[in-house]
């Protein structure tokens, strides 16, 4: 085998393909949500008892909108938040009363210009619950990505040639461009092998089976 540095680009070459299988699990994962069902339920609840009466009241002191933004659950991490989308157009209230609308919600939310942050209450219960679920995968998966990450890092700052890249990680030669494979695989004197660093390669190894198959697939 010909000895094959592993130049900047071909690292990023091979990185930018692990990171695409995982970044795609996240947007799947973010995209399956419940987030148009939770935004309805969340309007029914809030405003439901107030629509009629809203449209009696001049136009000015609502906006219309389809799309319901909730920026905290009390239970959830601070970064969680969705928008869903109501289906149809619906009144709110406008953007210079969000400061005044919490006292006809019972403590059960706070509407601000921020969106709405949903306060501890039975009503949400089931809901928050599908929500947390969600977070939680969506959670995990980006973990499994930064830590497939990681791993790809440590083999390349372990290895700056291919052949042993390779010994520490065998399916990375499905990842590797044509012409530094047809390079590495060339015959020649043998190079001496150094011994891989002890990382696991399980999840790596997992990535690149999925990319052989949509390879297959096309």
């Amino acid at each position: 085998m010909a000895p094959v540095r592993m130049s900047g680009s071909l690292r990023y070459h091979v990185k930018q393909q692990v990171k695409a299988i995982y970044d795609k699990k996240v947007i799947d994962l973010e995209a399956s949500g419940s987030k148009d069902k939770w935004a309805d339920f969340i309007y029914n609840t809030l405003l439901g008892p107030y629509v009629a009466d809203m449209a009696k009241l001049p136009t000015e002191f609502f906006d219309v909108t389809n799309e319901l933004h909730v920026h905290k659950v009390w239970c959830l991490p601070s970064d969680f938040g969705f928008r869903g989308s109501l289906g149809d157009a619906r009144l709110i209230p406008h953007h210079h009363y969000h400061r005044t609308i919490s006292h006809p919600f019972n403590g059960k939310a706070v509407w601000s210009a921020y969106g709405i942050s949903l306060n501890e209450d039975p009503v949400w219960t089931d809901i928050v619950a599908e929500m947390k679920d969600w977070h939680d995968k969506v959670r995990d998966m980006k973990q499994q990505r930064d830590k497939a990450a990681c791993a790809v890092d440590e083999i390349f700052n372990h290895h700056t040639m291919l052949a042993p890249a390779i010994q520490a990680w065998p399916t990375l030669i499905e990842l590797i461009p044509y012409t530094a494979r047809e390079q590495h695989e060339a015959p020649t004197t043998k190079t001496k092998k150094s011994p891989p660093p002890s990382v696991d390669t399980s999840p790596l190894n997992a990535v690149v089976s999925e990319l052989v198959k949509q390879r297959i697939l096309k």
